[in-house]
């Protein structure tokens, strides 16, 4: 090959390298600084959807009532699609510090909509008193990101005092 040629390959690969560079950042859905994320939790179903869930963060939420569900909403990066959804919950007994109520793995969790947007719940979420359960919601999109929501919730029922 002559010098020449050389130099025309060697500026052609280079412009091959800036082109996909450049479409790779205008590229929907793929910018990886977007990722999924889980947006909002209820204790209960969402009120969005009919439900009278409240709202529960991470860390240790103190319930006064069961529940026989819990929901989350979330979102996805844009272009993606929601590749799978999973829960877990473990629970402890502080009377005795041992494992109360078992440990569930949910994996299939049916999908549903509201004015909100998309949102997954799952059951039984049923505890005893004074139980801590700590709770765990994973999704992960077409791209294969990862979104996880810890918390734990405590239910100490309200205590009406006796009638003297």
């Amino acid at each position: 090959m002559e010098k020449g040629e050389v130099l025309v390959l060697s500026v052609q690969f280079g412009a091959l390298i800036l082109v996909v560079l450049l479409l790779s950042n205008f590229a929907y859905g793929t910018n990886s600084s977007s990722t999924p994320s889980i947006t909002q939790v209820y204790w209960g179903g969402p009120p969005a959807a009919g439900g009278n869930g409240t709202s529960i963060g991470r860390g240790t939420n103190t319930e006064h009532a069961n529940a026989t569900q819990i929901s989350f909403y979330y979102t996805l990066a844009p272009g993606t699609t929601l590749a799978s959804a999973s829960a877990q919950r473990f629970c402890t007994d502080p009377q005795n510090a041992s494992i109360a109520g078992g440990s569930f793995i949910y994996v299939s969790i049916p999908r549903h909509s509201s004015n909100k947007g998309f949102y997954f719940s799952f059951t039984p979420v049923a505890q005893g008193d004074d139980w801590s359960c700590v709770y765990s919601m994973t999704i992960v999109d077409s791209l294969q990101q990862p979104a996880t929501w810890y918390g734990t919730v405590v239910v100490k029922p309200l205590v009406t005092p006796a009638a003297s």
